[in-house]
């Protein structure tokens, strides 16, 4: 049947030809052409059709059907003569009959009573089983009581060795020791190495670094710093270094630096700023040095210093690509998109600041080692950067930056401070009008 369907479905048979032999057949059609198809091969199944599915074929074979006489009414069934009721006679008065006795010997034949030792073993039977399943419910209860036991310790154990793995993952990426004495440093003088070193490697460009406070509003950004360390990046050729071009493809990587030069502005350090209305994107093209991204974030800073602002990070690379024996240079300009797998974070103080600007130059560290490195793709050096600012809301700025008059000094000790959402940016004056009423009314 489902062989004859796919055939009426191939075949060139119109849908009216088949809603014609479906009524020829005595079923009414429908709209749907393949239910259509499906109820004609179904009856031509059922009506033992072996032809080809043609409509010729189809047309002779229905024709040719035998007609089926039609089946006189029948006649309603008559209901049946009742007979003739005989004429009622009195009753005749009946003897009273002797009650039936019950025969106990009946019951004892068909139902026989066990013996005493059979009952005696079926209530030892009934008291083992009694025995076996309060035990097998006890040993039930006691095995869940132990299983639950051990998930709680293993919990807590897991949770403990989480615990001590991190710590001891902070304490290696503090801990100091000397090559010879084997002596562990004072935490004073871990930090203080650490400033040297990553003063050195930085040139002085980095000055800040993380503290606890900081560890607490953004964990992740420190725990990015602290895994990877800054390392000594020198830009002489106009451009941020990250590997080193073979001497082979020298000629192709400098002729993809001079082009992207000439598109971005043919000038080094040029900021772009695109406005979006709650955000701002700056794009310093042509980056030639670290000092000069870091001069651009500090013009950013200035800008927006008023107010907190957050604020992320997009950098624009030169992709060496190998295919097969050739070797090509492509530029990958910084995105918007891409810049949220930066790590955000909120700048409100110059400490702020200058612990991103650490985040930045370990971010750029991390270009430079070889998980971004595969065999057809590799980061070769970075020619621009954008960052992304977004300004959060003019209130709630930190108290540490109101500049208020010397003769208002007194409410920064006495931390007299109202915190108000206020449109119109008059909150200093809210503040100075609640703290000189708290100070007249206390004299």
């Amino acid at each position: 049947m489902e062989k004859q369907f796919t055939k009426i479905i191939k075949s060139k048979v119109l849908s009216h030809e088949v809603k014609q032999f479906l009524t020829d057949l005595g079923i009414r059609p429908n709209k749907n052409f393949m239910s259509n198809c499906s109820r004609l091969s179904k009856e031509l199944y059922n009506r033992g059709y072996t032809g080809e599915i043609t409509n010729e074929n189809i047309r002779h074979f229905i024709d040719n059907l035998p007609t089926e006489e039609p089946t006189p009414n029948p006649q309603p069934p008559q209901p049946p003569e009742e007979p003739p009721q005989p004429e009622p006679k009195e009753p005749t008065p009946t003897p009273p009959s002797e009650p039936e006795t019950y025969d106990d010997t009946q019951d004892d034949q068909s139902y026989p009573t066990p013996s005493d030792e059979q009952r005696k073993a079926d209530d030892d039977l009934f008291a083992e089983l009694s025995r076996k399943y309060a035990k097998l419910e006890a040993e039930n209860k006691r095995l869940k009581h132990e299983k639950q036991a051990m998930l709680t310790k293993l919990t807590q154990e897991r949770r403990e060795f989480r615990k001590r793995l991190e710590d001891h993952e902070a304490a290696m990426m503090e801990i100091e020791v000397f090559p010879d004495t084997r002596t562990q440093l004072s935490t004073e003088e871990r930090v203080r190495r650490r400033a040297r070193d990553i003063d050195e490697v930085t040139e002085g460009l980095v000055t800040t670094h993380a503290t606890d406070e900081d560890y607490k509003r953004n964990r992740e950004l420190v725990r990015f710093i602290k895994s990877h360390k800054p390392e000594k990046i020198q830009s002489p050729d106009g451009f941020i270094p990250l590997f080193t071009v073979d001497d082979d493809n020298q000629a192709a990587f400098q002729s993809k630096i001079t082009d992207v030069f000439q598109k971005n502005g043919n000038e080094h350090n040029n900021t772009k700023v695109d406005s979006h209305g709650d955000y701002f994107l700056y794009y310093i093209n042509n980056l030639s040095s670290m000092e000069a991204l870091f001069d651009a974030l500090e013009s950013v800073y200035e800008k927006h210093q008023e107010f907190p602002f957050k604020i992320t990070c997009d950098s624009g690379f030169i992709l060496e690509q190998h295919d097969s024996d050739s070797c090509s240079y492509k530029y990958q300009p910084p995105a918007e998109m891409v810049s949220g797998r930066s790590i955000p974070m909120t700048i409100a103080e110059r400490h702020d600041l200058e612990l991103y600007k650490h985040y930045i130059y370990s971010y750029i560290t991390e270009k430079t080692e070889v998980t971004h490195e595969n065999s057809r793709n590799r980061y070769c050096a970075i020619v621009s950067f954008m960052f992304k600012v977004i300004p959060l809301q003019r209130t709630g700025k930190r108290t540490s930056k109101l500049k208020l008059a010397a003769d208002y000094d007194w409410l920064l000790h006495d931390n007299r401070f109202v915190i108000t959402d206020c449109d119109y940016n008059i909150c200093v004056f809210n503040t100075i009008a609640a703290g000189l009423l708290l100070q007249e009314q206390s004299k």
